[in-house]
């Protein structure tokens, strides 16, 4: 009996000391690293673009706290819902889900999703502004002073 007592009490503390150095790695480690595509390999990134350059056809979005470049070429599919964009439409704030490859060291846009606010968003689309409308200016017509009659009319009742 004391052997098996002693068996499962070394398993315990094997497993205790196993958890404790997985727990110990993953605390050290808590850094997510820089997203990473490999060659040929399909990867996205869910975050908002800060910059767009259209002369040199790439955007940048930023995912918590990193910044990527990715490319944007002829192939690439852009849309907003069901609507096709071309690079032009896109401007910086605007939420994207981007999906890339790597290529020769650039990272090489397959799609970029834009996210619109409505149906299944969870976000209200603003208010449209009610158009201003200036109350026209009219004059109210002068009052007379009521004639001396009807004062006395009016004190004697």
């Amino acid at each position: 009996m004391r052997k098996a007592i002693a068996v499962v009490f070394s398993l315990l503390c094997a497993g205790l000391f196993a958890a404790a150095s997985v727990t110990a790695e993953e605390a050290a480690g808590d850094e997510k690293p820089a997203i990473s595509a490999q060659k040929g390999k399909m990867t996205s990134i869910k975050g908002e673009i800060t910059e767009i350059d259209p002369k040199g056809s790439h955007v940048k979005v930023k995912e918590k706290n990193q910044e990527i470049t990715i490319s944007v070429t002829d192939n690439t599919i852009i849309t907003a819902g069901k609507i096709k964009r071309t690079l032009a439409d896109l401007k910086a704030g605007d939420q994207v889900v981007a999906r890339f490859t790597d290529e020769d060291g650039r990272k090489i846009a397959r799609s970029i999703r834009v996210a619109t606010v409505g149906k299944g968003s969870g976000k209200k689309p603003p208010a449209p502004e009610a158009p201003k409308e200036e109350a026209p200016a009219t004059e109210a017509p002068p009052v007379e002073p009521p004639a001396a009659a009807s004062l006395e009319e009016a004190a004697q009742e």
